[in-house]
C-alpha cells in the first residue's frame, strides 16, 4: 500500500468517526435550543385578560399558569418579564405562595420582572389543566389616561419542570396577551337637573350612584357633557367641581322614581 493510498484510508476513517460526533453535536444544540425557547407544555397568562375600566380604577391581576400537555408536570419556579401598557400605574407586584419560597421582583418603569420559587423543602406542584396563580399585579388607571386601549405582555417567560435529574427544562408558552379598555369620559345622561338619573330608567338608584361616583371629584370644565345635556355639577359654586354639594342633591333623591 503506497503513501497516497494510505493517505485517502485514514481520511475515510477519519470521517466516520466525526460523523457521528458532528450528529450528537447537532443533536444536543437543537435539545438545549428547544430548553431554552420552552417546550409550549404549560400555558402563561394573565388574569382577567379582558376588561372595561374608568380613570382611577383599581384593577388587581393574576400571572396563571396551567397544563395544557397531556404530560404529568411538576413545576418548581416560575419567572417572566411583563411589560404593563401606560395607560396603568404599577402599585405593587408579589408572588403567592406556593411560589412565594424564594421571590425576587424588580419594577422599571413598565416593565415588571418576576421570579417566583417554592422553597427548597416544599414539594414541587404537579399542574393540572386548571389555573395556578403564580403572582399578582396591584394595578391603577393613570387619572390621566385618555380613551382607547392598554396591554399587557409578555417579553420572555420561564416554567421550570421539577425533578428530572441534571436538568431544569423550561416547558413555558410565549405567554399570552391581556387586552383592557380605558374609559375616559364618564358615560352618564344627565338631565335638567343634573346627574341623577344618569341610567336612564325613571328611578334614582344604584346605577346612577356609581355613574354619578365616576364624575365625583372632577373638575366640572374637564368632563365630556353630551349636547342638549346638563353637567353633573349641580351647584354652582367657587369650585367648579362635582363634590359633597352635588352628592347631597344626588343623596336627598335617592330612590325616588317618576
Amino acid at each position: 500500500m503506497n503513501s497516497s493510498t494510505k493517505k485517502r484510508l485514514i481520511l475515510a476513517l477519519a470521517i466516520l468517526i466525526m460523523l457521528p460526533v458532528a450528529a450528537l453535536g447537532a443533536q444536543l444544540i437543537r435539545n438545549y435550543r428547544s430548553l431554552a425557547t420552552g417546550s409550549y407544555e404549560v400555558g402563561v397568562k394573565v388574569v382577567p385578560a379582558t376588561g372595561s375600566y374608568y380613570l382611577g380604577d383599581s384593577i388587581n391581576v393574576q400571572v396563571k399558569i396551567n397544563r395544557i400537555s397531556a404530560r404529568a408536570i411538576k413545576v418548581s419556579g416560575v419567572q417572566a418579564v411583563i411589560t404593563v401598557g401606560d395607560k396603568l400605574q404599577i402599585n405593587n407586584v408579589s408572588c403567592l405562595a406556593p411560589f412565594n419560597g424564594l421571590p425576587f421582583i424588580n419594577i422599571n418603569g413598565q416593565q415588571v420582572t418576576i421570579f417566583c420559587a417554592i422553597a427548597t423543602s416544599t414539594t414541587p406542584v404537579t399542574l393540572s389543566t386548571g389555573d395556578v396563580a403564580i403572582a399578582t399585579l396591584s394595578l391603577t388607571v393613570d387619572p390621566y389616561a385618555t380613551d382607547g386601549t392598554t396591554q399587557i405582555t409578555f417579553n420572555s417567560t420561564r416554567v421550570t419542570e421539577a425533578g428530572i435529574p441534571g436538568q431544569a427544562p423550561d416547558v413555558s408558552n410565549a405567554g399570552s396577551l391581556a387586552t383592557y379598555t380605558i374609559i375616559a369620559t364618564p358615560p352618564c345622561p344627565r338631565g335638567d337637573v343634573g346627574n341623577l338619573d344618569c341610567s336612564v330608567d325613571g328611578c334614582i338608584d344604584t346605577v346612577d350612584f356609581e355613574l354619578f361616583r365616576q364624575s365625583f371629584g372632577q373638575d366640572a370644565g374637564s368632563l365630556y357633557i353630551p349636547d342638549g345635556q346638563a353637567t353633573p355639577d349641580m351647584v354652582v359654586d367657587a369650585f367648579n367641581v362635582v363634590d359633597t354639594a352635588d352628592y347631597e342633591i344626588l343623596r336627598g333623591n335617592f330612590g325616588t322614581c317618576q
